[in-house]
Formats: C-alpha cells, sequence, structure tokens
C-alpha cells in the first residue's frame, strides 16, 4: 500500500511541475520563433536596402533592375507588399534638382509588414513593421547604365 500512495504523490507532483514548467518553455518555443523571424525579416531588409544602393551608384536602372530584385528577395520573410524608393541627394543630404554626379548619395528604403504570431504576451515591435534603409555615394557616372546583374546573383 504504501507504494501505491508514494506512486500517487509522485504523480501529482509531476503534473504540478509540468504546470509550472510548460507555459514558461512555451513562451520561450514562441518567442525564438517569433523573434527569429522578425531578425530574419529585418536582415533581409537591410541586405537588400545595401545591395540596392550599391546597384543605383554603378547606374542601373531602378524599374528594371533594382526593384524587382527587391520585390523577389524581400518578398520572402513579407506579409504585405514590399514598398521600395530611393532619393538621391547631395553630401549635405539635400534633394537633388540636378542630375546626379560624382560625390552624390543615393539613400534606398525597403519597407514591409512581416509575420506577427498575435500573442498578447510576445510584444512585437513596430507591430511587426520592417523598415530599413542604407545611403551610399556616387563614384562613377556612367555614360549609359550597366546591364543587369544576372538572376540569382544577390
Amino acid at each position: 500500500m504504501r507504494r501505491r500512495t508514494a506512486g500517487r504523490a509522485e504523480t501529482g507532483a509531476t503534473a504540478l511541475e509540468f504546470g509550472l514548467v510548460a507555459p514558461l518553455m512555451l513562451l520561450l518555443v514562441f518567442g525564438l520563433i517569433q523573434y527569429g523571424y522578425l531578425f530574419w525579416a529585418l536582415t533581409t531588409a537591410s541586405a537588400n536596402a545595401r545591395e540596392a544602393a550599391r546597384k543605383m551608384v554603378v547606374g542601373q536602372d531602378w524599374a528594371t533592375c533594382v526593384e524587382p530584385r527587391i520585390d523577389d528577395h524581400a518578398g520572402q520573410p513579407a506579409v504585405s507588399p514590399v514598398v521600395a524608393g530611393f532619393e538621391w541627394t547631395d553630401a549635405d543630404g539635400n534633394a537633388l534638382g540636378r542630375p546626379v554626379r560624382r560625390g552624390d548619395y543615393v539613400r534606398v528604403t525597403v519597407a514591409f509588414e512581416t509575420l506577427d504570431l498575435n500573442l498578447p504576451f510576445l510584444p512585437m515591435p513596430d507591430d511587426g513593421r520592417v523598415t530599413q534603409s542604407a545611403r551610399r555615394q556616387v563614384e562613377n557616372v556612367p555614360d549609359s547604365p550597366p546591364p543587369c546583374d544576372n538572376p540569382g546573383t544577390y
């Protein structure tokens, strides 16, 4: 009889311990999923903004070369349409009202909504809105735009 009583007591203790530990483990697991996805989205948006700015300063065309690649790559972690844009500025950050020259800058911004599990105990920064930008200086202005990169190069 003692063994049965001890077995029941241990079963109750196990259930109690599970009840105390399970919520913490679930919080950890869902946190890893939620924030891991967010960091992937931030990294993807940042890499796309940097690469797009690099392509713009060497003279590639925004509409035919750069923007389609951003949509393709940043669209992977996005749950909303990818919004990307660029702005040419001078060294002081003023918008250009003239043709681009050596020493000017381009700023590319990539923004989209990323996955949000909507768990009340895991707040999502900026409600899942990811916005990253990159700024690069123009070193050379080609006479004609260079051809687009081959697919899959970045």
